[in-house]
């Protein structure tokens, strides 16, 4: 938050989405919901359910797309590249992206915090995501 207020001019506006933990608001489904739910059940990406350990990171859960939202907010999701390989023809290969989302308030919690606090202009959930619009001060 610091270094974004730090590049924007006095009164300049800034606008931040971050995903959030909960992908249904109002029982409404995000799209993000919505698109997992249409998706084949036995697809590649929902395969890379179990937790993993790596040398860098302590103990991450992986992102179960089945649910309607986030289980922990510090986790990896998995990404499914399909790549060209030679003459063995088209490949695919798991990722594991690092998130961090937000639970409802949080965002507003750590704008709250900079100094000088700038003015929270609208904060409001979009389609899986709390979004912050603020002004420097």
């Amino acid at each position: 938050m610091n270094e974004i207020l730090r590049v924007v001019k006095v009164n300049g506006e800034v606008l931040i989405y971050v995903w959030a933990k909960t992908q249904k608001l109002d029982d409404v489904k995000s799209c993000y919901a919505q698109k997992q739910d249409s998706r084949d059940v036995n697809a590649p990406s929902r395969k890379c359910l179990t937790p993993i350990t790596t040398p860098n990171y302590s103990f991450l859960p992986v992102h179960s797309q089945e649910l309607d939202g986030f289980t922990h907010n510090d986790l990896l999701v998995p990404w499914l590249t399909n790549e060209r390989g030679g003459n063995s023809g088209n490949t695919s290969q798991v990722h594991h992206r690092f998130y961090h989302v937000f639970s409802q308030g949080e965002l507003d919690d750590l704008i709250k915090d900079v100094s000088p606090r700038p003015i929270i202009e609208e904060s409001y959930y979009d389609q899986g995501n709390w979004c912050v619009r603020l002004r420097k001060t």
